[in-house]
Order: structure tokens, then sequence, then C-alpha cells
């Protein structure tokens, strides 16, 4: 549950070309976790509640990467789960969606045939190349991992106030939201 101090800091004093600020501490968090929540839409503002957010976001990724023992690499578990969800893709294709160089993409689709969590497969358009897809063990890997990453975040929130577990579902849809205007 968040509390409010009604203190703001006096370096955090409303001023007229500055923004104004309520500090929000979380409940169960010691005093180092409080934040300080913007009132005013100001470039200032903006900027430290991005900083903010890109900290939170980096951190609870790399939680749910350590929780989810795939034994991954991000680069290899984003490939893999870009496999899965558009494959079978040719090295070119899965470089292009992952925005990466296509050697990167030859490097990270050899890894992961190597380990026999996906395999080269002819391509019927282009005799020259190949394919990539998904094997029943990639595919049972990633499974694995999501479910994990879920359990961990399930467990997380379920210790939760209501009024914060509603806070974060607003704030899920609106980072998804976010996240689809900046796809287009």
């Amino acid at each position: 549950m968040l509390s409010y101090d009604t203190e703001v800091p006096r370096s955090r004093q409303p001023s007229p070309s500055g923004p104004c600020y309520r500090v929000v501490q979380h409940a169960n968090y010691p005093p180092r976790r409080t934040r300080r929540i913007a009132t005013q839409a100001t470039p200032a503002a903006s900027h430290e509640l991005a900083d903010d957010l890109r900290l939170v976001v980096t951190r609870l990724a790399r939680r749910l990467r350590q929780g989810a023992g795939s034994g991954l690499t991000p680069s290899l578990a984003a490939a893999l789960s870009t496999v899965d969800a558009h494959g079978p893709l040719t090295p070119s294709q899965l470089a292009d969606r992952e925005q990466v160089q296509r050697p990167t993409a030859t490097r990270l689709v050899h890894r992961l045939v190597e380990d026999g969590l996906a395999t080269r497969q002819d391509d019927p358009a282009d005799g020259r190349s190949h394919r990539i897809a998904i094997t029943p063990a990639g595919r049972d890997l990633l499974h694995t991992a999501r479910e994990r990453k879920t359990a961990y975040l399930a467990t997380t929130l379920h210790g939760l106030d209501p009024d914060d577990r509603d806070t974060l579902a607003a704030a899920t849809a609106i980072l998804a939201g976010v996240l689809d205007d900046g796809a287009r």
C-alpha cells in the first residue's frame, strides 16, 4: 500500500519554473525506496519519471531472466522466442525482426541449432538459403521459462495491497499502449 508523505523536501519545493512533486513511499519498503511523483507535466518531471521507470523495468527484466533458469543469454532467448512466434525464418528475417546485423543472427542460429533448440530447414523458395524452426525442446524450454517468470510475478503481486495491484494493472495497460504507439 502506498503512503503519501505530506512533507516535500526543501530541494523539491514547487517553483514557478520547476516540477511539483509529492513523495510516495511503499509501505513494505524502507525509506530509501521513496519515490517522487511529478504532479505537473514538465520536461524535467518527464525525464525524471523516465529515468525511474527505466531503472525499475531493467531491474524487473533482470529478475525475471534470473528466475527463468533457461540458461540462455537474453539475445538467445529473444531469438528463440522470435522463431517460435514468427518462424520458420531465414537468418535475414530473424536479423530484421531482432534488429541485429546478419552475422549476429547467424551466430545466434548456430548456437540455437548446436543446443538442439532450433533446426535448419531447406528454404523451399530459395535453394541457396535455409529457414530456422524451433524444435520441441526449444518450445519446452520457452514454455518452462515463461511459466517460471509468470509464477514469480504472480507470487510477488499476490502479496500486494489490492489498490497497488489495481494501479499496476492500469500502468500495464498504459505501457502496452505506449509500446503499441511506438511500434507504428
